[in-house]
């Protein structure tokens, strides 16, 4: 017929013929005789909608239908003769398909894009000025997506919906498989993100990737990156030029950032405006750069006292200076150290002071009765060093020392006692006390230092 061919009664090229309006039971089968625009109601469950056998020879060609679903639940799942589908209209959209013949062979195409398509299987690239997908987008070539934001919005939006109560879903997966060919160079990489500026810019910030939880529990766990096992390196910054590599925190906090493992933590980041600090949950080690020395603990001092302790006009032992050790802080190997100092501002005659050193009830120095007169000083000093990891009985090894003046004269007092078994599992409170023979209001003694620190 030239420019108007006929088969079956449809005229290929001519629009119009009148619309098919149905509510459908079953399936729905189309012939050449057909109208062109089907209105088709899926009621009750997903429906298929039979295109006709295009034939194998040229006179095939040329059919075509605008397929609606005009329902509100359910799909139309439109198929070619060999029952393939060709395309899934999801309610209240249409799709525009035509039979063409490629390379000889006659086959039914999508030749007006779906609006929010289910699924949509590619083998080629696809190029998209603006796409809805609901279900499935299967693409085994390229995907090229340019898009221009004028305003506040989104290039790409991906969102999966999920409704089981278990079950590990994905949102988005990403990844890349060598497949053939051993590799001996190169950068394989599966997600690569860039960021691009203007030279121009006088503010504001760009972010590679940003992570914003909602409507989390508080009995759900909420990670922003997981890592598996199998990666030799986590993160590499070695790119980086100066003041790049920053890692900012959030101000104010008690706990600002944390390193864990389980419920121990090994570094925390506080930066609350009047205690900023990083504060170490384990041993800090150290070899100094030195790559074959030994590693040592990082101490610190662990306590000091701000105030001074008077002792005057009382026999009672006195302490002038306690620190309560924490549980599991005298490991094997740690080592502490008690220093302490004190003056005598006056004495009646022929009082003396003794001054004891005590670990957890136990006394590991007594000094000698001492005749110290105003302005005669002391000092202390006690080491005291885990042999064991902490438990019930641990051995624990001490040495104490005191060096204090009597009118002038210094004199000097040591003990080593043998190595004991403390508790070290528990707390356990090393203290310094001082006690006068008599009591007398002109018996006074000032304790003004007490510290204790972390040797090793």
């Amino acid at each position: 017929m030239g420019i108007l061919n006929k088969l079956g009664g449809q005229l290929w090229l001519q629009a119009g013929s009148g619309a098919g309006v149905a509510t459908l039971t079953a399936a729905r089968t189309l012939t050449g005789e057909s109208a062109h625009t089907q209105l088709l109601n899926p009621s009750g469950a997903d429906r298929d909608v039979n295109l006709p056998n295009l034939g194998t020879t040229a006179r095939g060609i040329g059919q075509w239908f605008i397929l609606r679903n005009t329902g509100s639940t359910y799909n139309l799942i439109v198929k070619n003769s060999a029952g393939s589908t060709v395309a899934t209209v999801t309610p209240g959209n249409y799709v525009h398909v035509v039979g063409a013949r490629v390379s000889g062979t006659n086959a039914w195409y999508v030749a007006s894009s779906l609006l929010s398509l289910i699924s949509l299987v590619l083998t080629g690239s696809l190029t998209a000025v603006g796409i809805t997908n609901t279900s499935t987008l299967d693409q085994d070539g390229n995907i090229d997506h340019d898009t221009t934001q004028a305003a506040s919005g989104t290039g790409l939006d991906t969102l999966t919906q999920a409704s089981l109560a278990n079950g590990s879903p994905n949102a988005l997966g990403v990844g890349i498989t060598q497949i053939t060919n051993n590799r001996s160079s190169g950068i394989a990489t599966a997600l690569d993100i860039s960021v691009t500026g203007r030279a121009g810019d006088t503010g504001g910030t760009y972010e590679a990737i940003r992570g914003t939880p909602s409507t989390i529990s508080a009995s759900a766990d909420a990670i922003f990156a997981k890592v598996a096992a199998g990666f030799k390196k986590l993160i590499d910054i070695s790119s980086v030029a100066t003041g790049e590599a920053l890692v900012i925190l959030a101000a104010n906090l008690a706990n600002a950032f944390e390193l864990k493992e389980g419920t121990d933590s090994y570094l925390k980041a506080i930066t609350t405006t009047a205690s900023k600090s990083l504060a170490a949950g384990q041993r800090l080690t150290t070899t100094d750069g030195v790559a074959s020395g030994d590693a040592r603990v990082v101490g610190g001092n662990a306590s000091t006292a701000v105030a001074s302790v008077t002792v005057e006009n009382t026999i009672t032992e006195t302490s002038i200076g306690s620190y309560s050790v924490p549980a599991n802080t005298l490991k094997q190997g740690t080592t502490l150290r008690i220093k302490g100092s004190l003056r005598v501002t006056g004495n009646a005659a022929a009082d003396t002071v003794t001054l004891r050193i005590k670990l957890g009830g136990t006394t590991l120095l007594t000094s000698a009765a001492l005749v110290m007169i105003a302005n005669d000083v002391a000092e202390y000093e006690a080491l005291i060093t885990g042999y064991d990891v902490p438990g019930a009985a641990a051995n624990v090894a001490a040495s104490a020392r005191v060096t204090a003046s009597q009118s002038g004269t210094f004199s000097n007092a040591a003990a080593v006692p043998a190595v004991s078994s403390y508790a070290t599992n528990g707390a356990l409170v090393a203290t310094a006390t001082a006690q006068w023979s008599a009591a007398s209001a002109s018996d006074v003694l000032v304790a003004t230092q007490f510290s204790v620190d972390v040797v090793r």
